[in-house]
């Protein structure tokens, strides 16, 4: 009996030296697996990152090229769209103006026709006049009183007529049909008859009066 309990305590120092020899040097205790070499979860997670690729210089221009260029174009985008939007406000305020221009053509137009009209009303009546009409003289005096009513008309909307005959022949006022030899007092280059009549329009020429030009012999 007291062999079997000496050898007993004998195998515990034995025990304790083994359990010693599991010990780091930090004085840390490693398990079985540990120290067979199995691997920790932070080993695992260490040895599934992987390395980001680095971009080579060029690769990096590039890049920042591509960029630049999807910036432009989306910029470029908005500038088209913008001045598209622009022409057709522009568009549409031409067509208001013309529409407004011609609102204000046709209203002058109107109150031309108004007062020509007027005219007209009294060249019917002297027309009327020709058969009850004594002599020639009182049909005369009616087609001058409308004569006159018309030219009345043409200077209130800024017409007046060319006073041709007796004065010189000017080529931006005139236009000659006809060259006759001067008698007596007349002058060359005068204007002595006048076929058509000119006029006018404020210092604008609206149509030349048609003459006929006395010439006198160097």
């Amino acid at each position: 009996m007291a062999q079997a309990s000496a050898e007993s305590s004998g195998d515990r120092p034995e025990a304790e030296s083994d359990e010693a020899a599991l010990q780091d040097d930090s004085g840390e205790v490693e398990t079985a697996g540990e120290a067979a070499g199995g691997d920790r979860p932070d080993d695992q997670f260490a040895q599934d990152e992987v390395p980001a690729p680095t971009l080579s210089p060029e690769q990096i221009v590039i890049a920042q090229l591509r960029a630049m260029v999807i910036d432009r174009d989306e910029k470029l985008k908005t500038y088209i769209t913008a001045y598209k939007e622009a022409m057709a406000d522009v568009d549409r305020e031409k067509e208001r103006l013309a529409r407004e221009r011609q609102k204000v053509l046709d209203r002058e137009r109107m109150d031309m026709c108004s007062a020509l009209l007027d005219v007209l009303d009294n060249l019917d009546r002297s027309r009327t006049g020709c058969a009850t009409a004594a002599t020639g003289a009182e049909v005369g005096e009616g087609l001058d009183m409308v004569s006159a009513q018309f030219l009345d008309v043409l200077r209130s909307l800024g017409v007046e007529r060319i006073d041709a005959v007796g004065s010189d022949f000017d080529h931006n006022l005139h236009e000659a049909s006809g060259m006759i030899p001067a008698q007596g007092s007349q002058r060359d280059q005068e204007v002595v008859f006048e076929e058509r009549g000119g006029y006018m329009f404020g210092d604008q020429l609206l149509r030349p009066a048609r003459v006929v030009v006395a010439t006198r012999a160097d």
